[in-house]
C-alpha cells in the first residue's frame, strides 16, 4: 500500500511526505479515527514511504534495518495467524494492534498473556512508561519467556539515567537565617 493507493486525505499525505523528506520523523506516530476513515492504510503507506526513502533510492530496503512489517488486526492468536507466523521469512515482523483496548490486557489476564507469548520467540520490553503496570503484554508475557527476555535500548537508557541519579551523593546543607 502506498500513498497513491489512498483516496483523499491530500493534506495528511502531503504533511507526512514532507516530514520524511525533511528528516523530521517523530519517534512515534499515532493514526486514529473512526473505523473506515483509512487510518490503517495511511499507517501502512507511511511505513512504506518511510522505509523506501531511507533505502538506496531504488526501493531496495535492507531487511536488517527495514523489515517487512505485517499488521495483525484485530489481535488474534488464531491458527491462521499462527500459521502465518510459522511460515514467515527472514526479516519479517508482525505488529499486533494496540492491546490497550482489551480488558484481558489491562486486567493482566495470564491466559491472554500466554497466548500472546506463544506467537513469539523473544520478548523485548522497551516501554519504560508502562513497565510499572501488571498488564498482560508487560508483566504477564514476560513470565512465559524463560531465557529470551530483554530490555530494549530505551528502557536500558532510562534505567541507567535513574541509576546515575540515585547513586549521586548529595551534600545536605542546612541554612539558618
Amino acid at each position: 500500500m502506498t500513498f497513491k493507493d489512498i483516496i483523499g486525505q491530500s493534506f495528511l499525505k502531503t504533511k507526512l511526505i514532507q516530514d520524511v523528506d525533511s528528516g523530521r520523523v517523530p519517534h512515534a506516530q499515532l493514526f486514529v479515527g473512526k473505523r473506515g476513515v483509512g487510518g490503517m492504510p495511511m499507517a501502512i503507506a507511511y511505513a512504506d514511504y518511510l522505509t523506501n526513502q531511507q533505502s538506496d533510492g531504488l526501493g531496495d530496503v535492507n531487511p536488517l534495518t527495514h523489515p517487512n512489517i505485517h499488521f495483525v488486526y484485530p489481535v488474534t492468536t488464531s491458527e491462521k495467524v499462527k500459521s502465518k507466523l510459522s511460515n514467515s521469512t527472514y526479516g519479517e515482523i508482525y505488529l499486533l494492534e494496540n492491546l490497550r483496548f482489551y480488558k484481558e490486557e489491562t486486567n493482566g489476564d495470564l491466559s491472554f498473556a500466554k497466548e500472546l507469548a506463544s506467537l513469539a520467540d523473544v520478548y523485548i520490553n522497551d516501554a519504560f512508561g508502562t513497565s510499572h503496570r501488571a498488564h498482560a503484554s508487560t508483566y504477564g508475557v514476560a513470565q512465559f519467556f524463560k531465557g529470551n527476555k530483554y530490555c530494549g535500548l530505551l528502557l536500558e537508557k532510562e534505567i541507567s539515567s535513574l541509576n546515575s541519579v540515585f547513586k549521586t551523593t548529595v551534600s545536605k546543607t542546612i541554612s539558618w537565617n
